[in-house]
């Protein structure tokens, strides 16, 4: 029997094999000890059994909550058991969607963009799997560190330069987040800043601010005809709201952009509170050959249709 788990990641994790057989097979799958399928294999004509679909077992499985802290279900011990095989085990962490620049799956701070921006007292969440040092530095020297994240799990943390370093950072700084993601620290051009948070691709949480939000107002309505008059009921909002990137700095943050686009949960902060956002289509066209002076636009309908903003 071959070993399904190629990475340490859910969505990587591969059909299993069995070669050779002449009998039926019972299979078990675990989570942290705890039997999360049985099923019953038998062989084909070939003498070979497949157990297929365990991707998307596990990717259900192991998943991520929008909020700060530790995220309790998005990694467990996953067990696999066949009858007369070795029995197979690995620590397992969430992930919906492959990352096609981690094919080894060795990253450590769970979000696909490498490269991006942030503005100081803007929530940036960032989740990591146990603990990772964030550096701020200036072009040619080091300002300052400091760890987040705690040993042993995933931990979702604000990375809010105001708030990891709110006495050294400044323009023109930036942030090192482990070896894989950096961050140009911006002043805050005026109030239309918009953040959204996130499930990415590992889904776990993330946050992407937009330049500015545009809408375009509309309804849902019945008429009917009621004593001679025609009446209006049943209405609710079907406005339709825009993020819009500005222009982007850098073409790895369409990776941010794309995984918005893509994920299963999303919330936006407005004034103050987080609500919860169904994200609709994007408008834009990622051209990898031209980057120069590129945008991104994602629209959304909050998910309460009573609710506007």
């Amino acid at each position: 029997m071959n070993t399904p788990f190629r990475t340490k990641f859910a969505a990587d994790v591969e059909d299993i094999i069995i070669n050779g057989v002449s009998e039926s097979k019972s299979f078990t799958l675990t989570k942290d000890g705890v039997s999360i399928l049985q099923e019953t294999y038998n062989y084909d004509s070939e003498g070979r059994i497949r157990i297929t679909g365990l991707a998307q077992i596990l990717s259900t499985a192991l998943y991520g909550e929008l909020k700060e802290g530790v995220q309790t279900h998005a990694n467990a011990l996953i067990g696999i058991n066949v009858t007369g095989e070795s029995a197979i085990s690995r620590e397992i962490y969430a992930m919906r969607l492959q990352n096609p620049d981690d094919p080894d799956g060795e990253k450590m701070v769970l979000a696909m963009a490498a490269d991006g921006i942030c503005y100081p007292g803007q929530p940036l969440l960032i989740t990591v799997i146990g603990v990772v040092t964030v550096r701020l530095s200036r072009p040619g020297r080091t300002i300052t560190t400091t760890d987040i994240g705690e040993a042993g799990t995933v931990t979702t943390v604000d990375c809010d330069p105001a708030k990891l370093f709110p006495n050294h950072y400044g323009a023109g700084s930036y942030m090192d987040i482990g070896s894989e993601i950096e961050r140009i620290i911006l002043p805050r051009p005026d109030d239309s800043l918009v953040t959204v948070r996130f499930l990415n691709r590992y889904d776990v949480p993330e946050s992407l601010t937009a330049l500015y939000m545009t809408e375009k107002p509309s309804v849902s309505d019945d008429v009917s005809m009621m004593y001679g008059r025609r009446v209006r009921f049943g209405v609710t909002s079907t406005t339709e709201y825009t993020l819009q990137s500005g222009q982007l700095r850098s073409e790895r943050e369409y990776d941010t952009w794309q995984d918005l686009l893509t994920s299963r949960k999303a919330q936006l902060l407005w004034r103050g509170q987080w609500i919860d956002i169904i994200i609709t289509k994007s408008n834009y066209t990622r051209q990898r050959r031209m980057f120069y002076n590129s945008k991104a636009e994602i629209s959304f309908q909050t998910a309460n249709p009573n609710l506007t903003l």
